[in-house]
């Protein structure tokens, strides 16, 4: 592989930096985690065929032998392979055509800041080198003309709450997860998208960051803490999220307690693991399907998440696309029993979730890491659109989420500056 020398050319660029010498690119990909990054580009529209359950991209592995099971496959982005493909698919797939974007230009960086360009071309290696040589385009920062407001009255939600208490009453479901959208409005601006994952990323970092533009479609800014698969050859990794509280600096030892031992977080993961473990077993050899860890904390800048580990080896002529098919969307940002529990959030939430909930991530013949879009917005021209929701069980308690959801809204809109 031709790397580039990139560190002969700029030394000491980063991430964001390069992100701002590309940030006209019409196709512009970047996922930044906890052990390094990879942004990638195209001055063409790149998308490729959507991939249904009838006609896939080829993503069947090559080779009998596994990848390197890295240890912190599932909590935050693994190496992008020089073949990924970047795919973001909306909640409603698939009834909307996926993103499948596969740019020419990519670049990555390690847990040490030490970048590379991963292209075997030498051609477009000189012309990646070029790009980043050249100066940065100015991103002032992002000005909001109203701040991110929720669409639903406090009253709105609790009846929303009330209601699938009383579906779970009648046996319809054990939890739903409601999502509460929010709006906000940005001021003229070039490339605010950018600007704006740049401020997010700043100031509030999660393992999943990451950014998503090509044309006629929205641009994808998230911060998600939560992955939905994670596959190395036959090996398949999903850590589902369920229990938030807010951190507060000085009492974070306190909460996170609280969190550990609070029963209906608890029973919120539980049910959820359960889910998994079901959705799993549909592609994995019988028996492989282990909980390998019911209970962890995710400490991030502004909340506190518990989560846990489920594991599986896929069975012969099971690929990522066949998992995909069985596990999305993912369970933890639905309910239980997920089918039931996402018919009452459509007759409940009156609008499309899009992004928000869907998945996002690289893949390729052997391997792939999907994060769950939460934290996650999409922008139009000036129109941002954010969701935050938690889930619903018999003894929730509407005030405490409704404080839930508003503390997952604030990480976002302090980052970005769009809080009023």
């Amino acid at each position: 592989m031709n790397n580039g020398g990139m560190n002969n050319i700029a030394p000491t660029i980063t991430p964001l930096a390069a992100m701002a010498a590309v940030a006209d690119a019409a196709v512009l990909i970047c996922l930044i985690g906890t052990q390094g990054a990879t942004l990638a580009w195209d001055d063409d529209n790149v998308e490729t065929c959507p991939i249904t359950s009838d006609v896939p991209i080829d993503f069947t592995p090559r080779d009998h032998q596994d990848p390197f099971f890295e240890p912190t496959c599932g909590q935050t982005w693994g190496n992008v392979p020089p073949s990924a493909t970047f795919i973001q698919l909306d909640y409603e797939f698939p009834t909307i055509t996926p993103r499948v974007l596969k740019p020419r230009h990519i670049v990555q960086w390690d847990s040490l800041g030490n970048c590379r360009i991963l292209t075997d071309d030498s051609a477009t290696a000189e012309q990646t080198k070029a790009r980043l040589q050249r100066n940065p385009i100015l991103l002032p920062k992002v000005q909001f003309a109203t701040p991110l407001r929720g669409r639903w009255s406090e009253s709105e939600y609790t009846g929303r709450v009330n209601q699938i208490r009383e579906w779970i009453a009648a046996g319809d479901c054990y939890q739903a997860n409601l999502a509460m959208p929010f709006t906000a409005t940005l001021q003229a601006g070039p490339q605010r998208d950018v600007s704006l994952f740049a401020q997010l990323v700043t100031g509030s970092a999660a393992p999943f960051s990451g950014f998503f533009r090509s044309p006629r479609r929205p641009s994808i800014v998230s911060h998600s803490p939560e992955c939905f698969i994670a596959q190395r050859g036959k090996r398949i990794v999903s850590v589902p999220i369920k229990g938030t509280r807010r951190r507060i600096h000085g009492r974070e030892d306190e909460i996170r307690a609280d969190l550990i031992n609070a029963p209906k977080d608890h029973a919120e993961l539980a049910m959820i693991v359960d889910l998994v473990r079901n959705d799993l077993g549909r592609v994995a050899i019988p028996g492989s399907v282990q909980v390998v860890d019911r209970g962890h904390l995710i400490d991030l800048s502004h909340v506190h998440h518990r989560a846990a580990r489920i594991e599986a080896t896929l069975a012969q002529g099971q690929h990522l696309r066949h998992v995909v098919a069985a596990a999305f969307p993912a369970g933890s940002i639905t309910g239980a029993p997920k089918l039931r529990a996402m018919q009452i959030l459509r007759k409940l939430e009156n609008s499309p979730r899009g992004a928000y909930c869907g998945t996002f991530g690289w893949m390729n013949a052997h391997s792939a890491d999907l994060a769950v879009a939460i934290r996650t917005a999409s922008i139009t021209n000036d129109q941002l659109t954010f969701h935050a929701g938690g889930g619903i069980v018999w003894d929730s308690e509407a005030r405490a989420e409704w404080d839930e959801v508003h503390a997952k809204a604030a990480g976002f809109a302090h980052a970005i500056g769009a809080w009023s």
